[in-house]
């Protein structure tokens, strides 16, 4: 029987010596404070100790009194500190939520620039000018009719007719008039430019529409109005319109635009046309 206390001691005293110090002094702690053993695994196994270390310092300070190896005093109820490189599971986490953020912010990052390059417009390359000379009887590269009238004619004919249509029209206050401004007889018109002249105190600018004669052909066409109040010849409105791109321009009659006024009091209305240009294709202006 004493050869058997006497191995069993000899056991625990070997399990005791394995048992880390500074672990089974926590686990001592503890349990003098009355922590159950359960809650002591727990802590320990969220600090990352394996569960071998943890067991031997349970039975390290769980063992009979006398074959106890390890004695020391209690210290305060302070979580060991786990070593260098055992690689806790708080550890970890961090570590994976470090690199899956740095992931979603490089995407982001990238579809970012991704769809900055489908919506802004790519620059169109550069053509350079190609050498001319003025007076060889062809208009091109950088020629133009005011820059080499001999080589480059204007093509809208100098006869080409804009008028106002009705020219004038009797209105009672609260009515709408719209005028129509044409055009006849012109060839390769790309632009036009004009200022319609009123009367304030007879109307009031309401609004313009580009006329279906610029864009006949299903071409691109940009057109700005402007009204400009109190001058010396009264209001106007300045109206400019454009073909879009490398397109020719349009031959024949129709209507430029249409400008719709309201009447502030009961009169006659007689707008008058000022200030008209007319280019072509080649932005030869006349």
């Amino acid at each position: 029987m004493e050869e058997w206390i006497t191995f069993n001691y000899s056991i625990i005293l070997i399990s005791n010596m394995a048992a880390d110090r500074k672990l089974v002094s926590y686990v001592r702690s503890c349990l003098d404070n009355g922590k159950p053993l359960s809650w002591i695994r727990e802590e320990l196994r969220n600090e990352g100790w394996p569960k071998k270390d943890i067991e031997d310092a349970i039975a390290a300070v769980t063992a009979p009194a006398e074959g106890a190896a390890v004695r020391e005093n209690s210290l305060p109820e302070t979580k060991p500190v786990k070593q260098a490189g055992a690689g806790g599971p708080k550890s970890r986490k961090l570590i994976y939520t470090v690199i899956i953020a740095a992931i979603i912010i490089g995407v982001v990052i990238f579809t970012y620039f991704t769809v900055l390059s489908l919506i802004l417009p790519s620059h169109p390359p550069v053509t350079p000018l190609s050498n001319f000379t003025c007076g060889d009887g062809t208009c091109e590269g950088a020629e133009t009719y005011e820059t080499c009238p001999a080589d480059c004619s204007t093509s809208v004919p100098a006869n080409a007719n804009v008028s106002i249509n009705p020219p004038a029209g009797a209105v009672i206050a609260g009515e709408n008039i719209t005028f129509q401004i044409e055009i006849s007889e012109v060839s390769n018109l790309y632009g036009f430019e004009f200022d319609l002249n009123y009367d304030p105190n007879i109307l009031w600018f309401a609004g313009a529409e580009e006329g279906t004669f610029l864009n006949a052909d299903n071409e691109g066409t940009f057109c700005k109005e402007t009204e400009v109040s109190e001058t010396e010849a009264g209001n106007h409105v300045s109206v400019a319109c454009t073909r879009i791109g490398s397109v020719g321009g349009v031959s024949g009659s129709g209507a430029l635009e249409s400008l719709t006024f309201s009447a502030v009091a009961d009169g006659t209305a007689q707008p008058t046309l000022a200030n008209i240009k007319l280019i072509d294709s080649l932005t030869q202006q006349t």
